[in-house]
């Protein structure tokens, strides 16, 4: 008799720890599924984050390219207004050579259409 009773209460045990079993392991399985979830989000996220990063650095380098090169034409412009400035101000001013087409007018324009007369070619 006394192993009968023994029996019944690891049978009355086992099936009261195995209904327990049963409404642990669904929360948890969905636990765990919601963490699957979650761990795929992070991996979207993360690269996402890798992406922007990237295109960040990638305008900033075209930022930087487009500001060098708007600076070296504001120096060739500011260039060729300082010598503007200076042949206006002192035209006979021989260390600076004439900016092409924008030479002064000759000085003496006979002196030039004799050039090309018929005497010129005389001598010659």
């Amino acid at each position: 008799m006394h192993m009968h009773m023994i029996l019944i209460f690891v049978f009355v045990f086992v099936q009261k720890h195995d209904n327990n079993s049963d409404s642990t392991y669904y929360p948890i399985l969905l636990q765990t599924e919601q963490m699957k979830r979650i761990g795929n989000e992070l991996d979207s996220v993360h690269f996402s984050l890798k992406k922007a990063s990237q295109l960040v650095k990638e305008i900033g380098r075209q930022v930087a390219t487009d500001k060098c090169i708007m600076g070296l034409l504001a120096l060739i412009v500011f260039g060729v207004i300082a010598i503007i400035i200076v042949k206006i101000v002192n035209p006979h001013n021989k260390n600076i050579p004439d900016i092409p087409g924008m030479a002064p007018p000759a000085q003496n324009f006979q002196t030039n259409r004799r050039l090309l007369s018929a005497k010129a070619f005389r001598s010659l």
